[in-house]
């Protein structure tokens, strides 16, 4: 190619846009990609996969009493809709921080997020 491809080209042909054109062309064409001097670099993407139980919803109800349970513990994966849930007699803090503990943590893993209705059992202590 010659150091001056505008002056070799624009002297045989013209059309509207056609340094457009050539540009668009050097950017296509397989033997001025090879000879290009300039290259890009892209970072490593690390992609974030997705786990189960990575976000929680989970809720307390209260049921018409059967035997001693009266309370429901309720956890639902955000992923796939997966329920784990528990009857108990107490809808207490520490009722609660044992089915976390035992129903999700030690058995789905870590949890990235705690989704409540901010009830004052369930929220987090400061």
């Amino acid at each position: 190619m010659s150091s001056q491809p505008h002056a070799t080209y624009s002297s045989v042909f013209w059309w509207p846009h056609i340094n457009d054109d050539v540009r668009w062309y050097k950017t296509t064409c397989h033997e001025c990609q090879l000879c290009q001097t300039e290259y890009f670099h892209i970072p490593a993407i690390v992609p974030e996969v997705l786990s189960l139980f990575r976000k929680v919803h989970i809720d307390t109800f209260l049921m018409p009493k059967v035997g001693k349970y009266r309370y429901i513990l309720h956890a639902r994966d955000a992923l796939i809709l997966y329920p784990e849930a528990r009857a108990t007699t107490s809808d207490s803090g520490d009722v609660i921080a044992s089915f976390i503990f035992q129903d999700i943590l030690c058995r789905w893993g870590g949890v990235a997020e705690i989704v409540t209705d901010q009830r004052s059992r369930i929220r987090l202590r400061r």
